[in-house]
């Protein structure tokens, strides 16, 4: 991930400490609206990724900066990068009073006046991005986020703290965009969801010593709504915590769980099977629980697990589970397959119960799936960057698309972007795949081909192909190539071309070479009506 710091401060001890990432900074002081309008040959060959403006709120009222200005530079920056994402920061102006603001009115008229720019960025321009410097800065506190003898020794305004707290904003972002984020929350109950012990006394959630376990159920039930996957694992009698789900006074439902195991089988070995029902990498997950010894057997026996240290006054528990928001579930934007990520893993449940009572074939024709393939449209780019970005087994190629590339691809002339969908008798899985093909005269290469690791064994692949194909014959294509390049966990689609009928020219350096004469001559049987 490359990232350019442009600002109206010397960004140079800042940009030393995100170790995350490649990172630029241009030349000279303040000149972030001179590289905005007319960018240098340095930031034009660095190609950023992210492009974060970073403007200090004092600097920005001693120097005059007009609000036009500003829109029109970024407006300029989001225009001449279009496949990297512009961050802004909302200058912190709170702390100014005197003798800049000596009328209070002032200062909120000048705040009302920035929000309102962000918001119109954030409007016109799709790859543009905003954060508020003002809640970094609430964080660890105004005096410790600045530094007056910074200010004065080297025109920088933050402390070393303040730029600690920025740069871990950058990773952050820098992460989110890389899609480096877990998929599964897995929480213990007793005292850590709810205060007591089910089969026991649980505390009623509008008595005052329950007022934290509402903050984390809270939080927790916002993960769930953004797409964060929640499973219980508890060491109950199953009747003892469903009394407690049956009560009605939890923000959290029972519904709310792809998966509820209360047992008093070992967390570890629950954990792994609920991994294996949902087909998650087990350093997919994350999880948390008040006990220590449940924690330490938890990082012993499987090291892929991310396991925070739980805090021991329950009073800092809204604060812990922001920390674990932002480092483990970075998101930036949230499509509707991302909220309705519980309901499709749990049909995936109801499906796999169907199957053990099938034959194989039996069981797909029983699915009644039916498949879309269409060229990609605007709308669709989230959901596709999200699946390029994380989906690690069915990925043909390896590569990575983010929103912004996609965008750009979608209007050039020789490269088709198509999504596919998927509904079938147990729910609409939504866009579960993405081809990206590239077209020369009557010849075609199929750059990427990346699908759901949630859909995989029913088939859709082979469907897929099989309407790709049409379409490309249809535009005058007689010849089709495709490469697999090996990755840590792509073994799942080695063979998918050889399965489908391509010929191999080319096997060296893990990577493989494909051709195949459209129509192909071998066509892979599928159990998917493919509609339009």
């Amino acid at each position: 991930m490359k990232v350019a710091i442009l600002s109206n401060v010397t960004t140079s001890i800042l940009a030393g400490m995100i170790d995350s990432c490649e990172v630029f900074i241009p030349d000279g002081f303040n000149t972030w609206v001179e590289e905005s309008l007319s960018p240098s040959k340095g930031l034009l060959a660095f190609s950023p990724d992210l492009i974060f403006v970073l403007l200090d709120g004092r600097a920005c009222i001693e120097n005059k900066c007009e609000i036009s200005v500003v829109e029109n530079s970024i407006t300029e920056l989001s225009s001449r990068f279009p496949s990297a994402t512009i961050v802004f920061s909302l200058p912190d102006f709170a702390r100014f009073k005197y003798p800049y603001f000596i009328d209070e009115t002032i200062s909120v008229s000048i705040e009302n006046e920035w929000s309102s720019l962000a918001l119109r960025l954030v409007k016109k321009n799709a790859n543009v991005k905003v954060f508020d410097m003002k809640e970094l800065v609430a964080q660890i506190s105004r005096e410790r986020f600045y530094d007056k003898r910074m200010s004065y020794l080297a025109s920088m305004p933050w402390s070393y703290d303040g730029m600690r707290v920025i740069a871990k904003k950058i990773d952050w972002f820098a992460h989110a965009f890389e899609g480096k984020c877990k998929k599964v929350l897995a929480v213990d109950f007793d005292n850590t969801l709810w205060s007591g012990e089910a089969g026991g006394e649980v505390k009623a959630m509008t008595d005052k010593e329950s007022l934290p376990y509402v903050d984390v159920q809270t939080f927790v039930k916002s993960l769930k709504e953004n797409g964060v996957l929640l499973v219980g694992l508890s060491k109950n009698n199953e009747a003892d915590t469903d009394a407690i789900w049956q009560r009605g006074d939890m923000i959290l439902a029972k519904e709310d769980f792809v998966a509820i195991k209360s047992n008093w089988e070992s967390k570890v070995d629950n954990l792994m099977e609920v991994a294996s029902m949902l087909n998650l990498s087990q350093d997919s997950f994350v999880f948390i629980d008040d006990s220590k010894i449940e924690r330490d057997e938890m990082k012993s026996r499987l090291p892929e697990v991310a396991v925070p240290d739980f805090p021991g006054d329950v009073s800092q528990l809204e604060a812990w589970m922001l920390e674990v928001a932002t480092e483990y579930f970075p998101k930036v934007g949230v499509t509707k397959e991302d909220a309705r990520r519980t309901e499709m893993y749990a049909s995936n449940v109801a499906r796999e119960k169907e199957r053990a009572k099938l034959s194989i074939d039996d069981y797909l024709k029983s699915l009644e799936i039916k498949v879309s393939v269409s060229s990609a449209k605007e709308e669709d780019v989230v959901r596709l960057s999200q699946l390029s970005l994380k989906t690690n087994q069915f990925n043909v190629s390896a590569m990575r698309y983010n929103e912004q590339t996609l965008r750009k691809m979608l209007n050039e002339k020789n490269t088709l972007v198509f999504s596919a969908s998927l509904k079938d008798k147990f729910g609409d899985e939504g866009i579960v795949a993405l081809v990206v093909v590239e077209i020369e005269d009557d010849v075609a290469a199929i750059k990427e081909f990346v699908m759901s690791c949630r859909v995989m064994k029913r088939t859709v692949e082979f469907a897929v192909l099989e309407k790709l194909e049409s379409i490309l014959k249809e535009k005058g294509v007689k010849k089709i190539f495709a490469k697999y390049v090996k990755s840590e966990k792509n073994a799942p689609v080695e063979f998918l071309f050889d399965e489908c009928g391509f010929s191999l020219m080319k096997n060296e350096h893990e990577e493989k070479e494909y051709v195949s004469p459209i129509p192909r001559e071998v066509e892979k049987t599928h159990f998917c009506e493919i509609v339009d």
